[in-house]
């Protein structure tokens, strides 16, 4: 019987160490990444239930941010993104939401407006992302590469800003 409880004990113990290693995995390291709005990109906005979601196709820069970024492109800041690299960003704002407005006349695009709410930190970032977005304008965020299980890959924004 003590045999059986020393058994029971260890596998307690196993299972509390796998399970606290687990939770004390570091997070992936990001790094800055600058990028243009304008040019030819895509940019797609879910809202969920915790925020609203970004979604920024571009264009690779061959050079690094500091030879400067065209629109459209986005570049690490110290090297160009090469081509086995992501060419999409998610971002998340949580606590931000927003809702899009388009209008056309005569089948052409003669407007859109993106308007956002909720926290005042949250929406400041998303509304001055989606700015910098239509007027082709700079912006910075820090990212790391993500390769899902189900496949595909992308860039995940950890902070807005510099």
């Amino acid at each position: 019987m003590k045999q059986l409880e020393n058994k029971s004990l260890t596998i307690s113990m196993l299972f509390t160490l796998l399970l606290f290693s687990t939770l004390l995995q570091a997070a992936p390291q990001s790094y800055p990444l600058v990028c243009r709005g304008g040019g030819d990109n895509q940019t797609t906005i879910y809202n969920t239930q915790n925020g609203t979601m970004v979604f920024y196709k571009f264009k690779r820069s061959a050079r690094g941010a500091s030879s400067g970024v065209g629109k459209g492109e986005c570049a690490w800041l110290d090297r160009g993104i090469s081509s086995d690299e992501p060419g999409v960003i998610s971002m998340t704002f949580k606590k931000a939401h927003s809702k899009v407005s388009i209008s056309q006349k005569n089948g052409k695009l003669s407007a859109y407006k993106v308007l956002t709410w909720g926290d005042r930190e949250s929406y400041t970032k998303l509304n001055k992302l989606m700015s910098d977005i239509k007027n082709g304008r700079e912006f910075q965020v820090h990212a790391y590469s993500y390769k899902p299980p189900r496949g595909g890959r992308k860039l995940i924004m950890t902070k807005f800003g510099p």
